[in-house]
Parts: structure tokens; C-alpha cells; sequence
């Protein structure tokens, strides 16, 4: 099912949430909301106008294509900046679902993505979409994820 973000019939708005995680200046924007709804896509559906804050209101924006867990800012299991890599991984992919993962449980998507990354020791494997290693994609620094996910995104590599 799509992302309802943007402009919505009847007067609604659809917010997106990047990675699905609201902050408390999120919530302060929401604060005079009179309609709210939750939705299990990662967005949010007002009822008027709310300010925009950091939500996602582009339906073709590449955050809603990426799935991201809280990492060590949240969990001890982290073992790379993972929301860092997603956002930088985002404007340049062009592909389905893309997935960056604190560790191996995945918990943020513990299903299959197009592309996942999965952090350990400050270093990332690459795992395709079938679930299989990538031949070369093992133990990168997020520099070099950045660099081969520029390249597939160019058609140059791909897993």
C-alpha cells in the first residue's frame, strides 16, 4: 500500500515520518491538532494544516523507501550509526526498500528488503534481496557504503 503523504481528500494532510520515529519537537508541531491518526505506514494523518516540522510531505521523498532502527542511541545492540547512513543513503537510491540494521536481529524490518546493511563494529555487510551476503559487501566502513550505493544507484554495481 502506498504512503498517504501529502494533500489528501477531505481537507487531510498525510505527514511521513522518517524511519518512524517522532521527536519531541515533532510532537510540540502536533501539539494544536485537532484530528490525528496514526497510520501503519509510517505517517501521520491531520485533519487542516499542522506545520510542517521534519515530516516527510512528498510522497516520491526517498525516506519513506528507507527502513532504519534506532541504533545506539537507543539500543545497546547497535553497532554502527545506522540513521546517519540511512539519510545519507536515501537521496541517491532509487530502488524498493532499503534497509540499514543496528545488528543482525533486523528488528526494524526483520523481513527481506531490496538492499539491507547491517551494522557490526562500526562496519556494515551488504545483504541482497534473497538474503544472501553480497560478494564484496562485507565489513565496509560507512564511507564505502555511501561510495557502492552511489555506484548501484548509477547502474555501475549491482548486488
Amino acid at each position: 500500500c502506498p504512503s498517504p503523504v501529502g494533500p489528501l481528500p477531505g481537507g487531510q494532510t498525510g505527514l511521513g515520518v522518517a524511519f518512524g520515529r517522532l521527536k519531541a519537537d515533532d510532537l510540540r508541531t502536533l501539539a494544536c491538532v485537532r484530528d490525528l491518526r496514526v497510520t501503519p505506514w509510517r505517517t501521520l494523518i491531520v485533519t487542516g494544516s499542522a506545520g510542517r516540522g521534519a515530516f516527510v510531505t512528498d510522497p516520491d521523498d526517498p525516506l519513506m523507501r528507507v527502513q532504519a532502527c534506532v541504533g545506539p542511541a537507543g539500543c545497546a545492540r547497535a553497532g554502527g550509526d545506522v540513521e546517519g547512513l540511512a539519510r545519507a543513503l536515501a537521496p541517491p537510491w532509487r530502488g524498493g526498500l532499503l534497509h540499514v540494521s543496528g545488528c543482525a536481529k533486523r528488528c526494524a524490518h526483520p523481513g527481506q528488503a531490496d538492499v539491507t546493511w547491517v551494522a557490526h563494529d562500526g562496519r556494515y555487510d551488504g545483504i541482497d534481496a534473497r538474503g544472501r551476503s553480497v560478494p564484496g559487501w562485507d565489513g565496509r566502513t560507512a564511507e564505502q557504503v555511501r561510495a557502492l550505493m552511489h555506484a548501484h544507484a548509477q547502474g555501475d554495481e549491482c548486488p
